[in-house]
C-alpha cells in the first residue's frame, strides 16, 4: 500500500470526485426519469441512493483499481527478478513510471533504457505475465498496405509486432536461449538492427505514431 500511495496519494481525491460525479450524474438521471414515470422513491430510499452513488460506488471502482495495480506491480517484480532480466541495470536500463502525467490512470513504475540509440520501453501484462515486452519508440513513418504486410510478415518471424509509438520484442521469459544478460543485450542488439535495416530511426519527438495507412 505505501508505494501505491507514494505514486498516486495526489490522484486518490481526483479519482474520488470524479467517479462520484459519473455515479450522482447516472442516480439523478434515473431519479429524474423515476419522478417523471410517478416512481420516486421516499426519503430514507433518496438518501440511501445519493450515499451509494456518492460515496460507496466511487470507494468500489477506486478499490477494484487498486488490486488491480497490485496484481500488475506483483507480475512485473516476479518477471524482473528473474535471471537474465534482473540484471537490466547493467545494460543500462532504469526505472521510470508510466501514467505519471495523467490523473486518470494510477501510476505504475517499470523500466526502460538506450539500445543502440533506440529509446525502449519494456514491461510486461497480467495477462500475458510470462513474455516481456520491449518496446522501441520509433520516428513517424509513412507505409503503404502491401509495405505494412511485409514488414508484419517479416518482424512476426522474430517475434516482433507493430504496437502504439514505436515495435515491439516479445521475449519468453523463460527461453533457454537467454539465459544471460550478455544474450539478452545481443537479443535487443539484434531487434534494434531490424528495424535499422528496414529504415526505421529512434524516436526524437514525443507522441509520435509508428505508422499510418
Amino acid at each position: 500500500m505505501d508505494g501505491f500511495l507514494k505514486l498516486n496519494k495526489h490522484k486518490l481525491r481526483f479519482a474520488f470526485v470524479a467517479t462520484s460525479l459519473i455515479f450522482l450524474s447516472l442516480a439523478l438521471i434515473l431519479l429524474i426519469i423515476g419522478y417523471f414515470n410517478e416512481q420516486f422513491p421516499d426519503p430514507v430510499l433518496l438518501i440511501t441512493i445519493l450515499l451509494v452513488a456518492g460515496i460507496g460506488f466511487p470507494i468500489f471502482i477506486i478499490a477494484i483499481a487498486y488490486l488491480e495495480w497490485l496484481s500488475k506491480r506483483r507480475v512485473r517484480k516476479r518477471a524482473f527478478s528473474k535471471s537474465p532480466y534482473d540484471k537490466l541495470p547493467k545494460i543500462g536500463f532504469t526505472k521510470t513510471f508510466i501514467n505519471e502525467k495523467t490523473k486518470w490512470f494510477f501510476t505504475e513504475e517499470t523500466k526502460e533504457g538506450f539500445v543502440n540509440n533506440f529509446k525502449i520501453k519494456c514491461d510486461i501484462t497480467r495477462e500475458n505475465s510470462k513474455t516481456i515486452q520491449f518496446k522501441a519508440l520509433v520516428e513517424h513513418r509513412q507505409i503503404d498496405k502491401d509495405e505494412f504486410k511485409r514488414l508484419e510478415h517479416l518482424f512476426n518471424k522474430y517475434d516482433v509486432i507493430f504496437d502504439f509509438e514505436g515495435l515491439t520484442k516479445l521475449l519468453d521469459i523463460n527461453n533457454p536461449a537467454i539465459a544471460s544478460v550478455q544474450q539478452l543485450e545481443s537479443e535487443l542488439m539484434k531487434f534494434t538492427e531490424l528495424l535499422k535495416n528496414e529504415n526505421f530511426e529512434p524516436i526524437k519527438a514525443r507522441h509520435n505514431t509508428v505508422y499510418s495507412k
